[in-house]
Order: structure tokens, then C-alpha cells, then sequence
């Protein structure tokens, strides 16, 4: 009949650090799924990354600020 597909999740364990407090943050992407393992060498690349890679979150809204209180 008329089955829904079941939900689509992709997990990941993230990674960040530095070599050294004077040093730029560097990240680990582990995928939960398959064990692949990618580095980035900027908080930029990861999130172009996921974005590229979980189509579905393209065509979502930006979440909107926090209101202060």
C-alpha cells in the first residue's frame, strides 16, 4: 500500500583539536555507519562537507537566533 519510508539519519562522531593553544582547531569526521574516517583543516570544510553530503539540509531554513531575554 501506501508505506512511508522510515526515517534517514546519518550519525558522525566529531573530533576537534589543536596541536597547540597557539595552533588553528583541526577536525575528525567518523562516520557512525561505515567507520570512515575525514579530515578537515577548518571548521568551514566540515560544514561544506556535511551540507554537500546530507542534501536535505540544503533546502532546509537557516534556525533562526536565539532571542536574549
Amino acid at each position: 500500500g501506501n508505506e512511508q519510508p522510515g526515517p534517514v539519519y546519518q550519525s558522525y562522531l566529531l573530533r576537534p583539536w589543536q596541536d597547540s593553544p597557539a595552533r588553528s582547531w583541526f577536525f575528525e569526521l567518523e562516520s557512525i555507519q561505515t567507520g570512515r574516517k575525514i579530515h578537515f583543516q577548518s571548521l568551514v570544510q566540515l560544514c561544506e562537507y556535511i551540507q554537500i553530503n546530507t542534501p536535505a539540509l540544503g533546502n532546509q531554513k537557516p534556525p533562526e537566533e536565539p532571542h536574549e531575554q
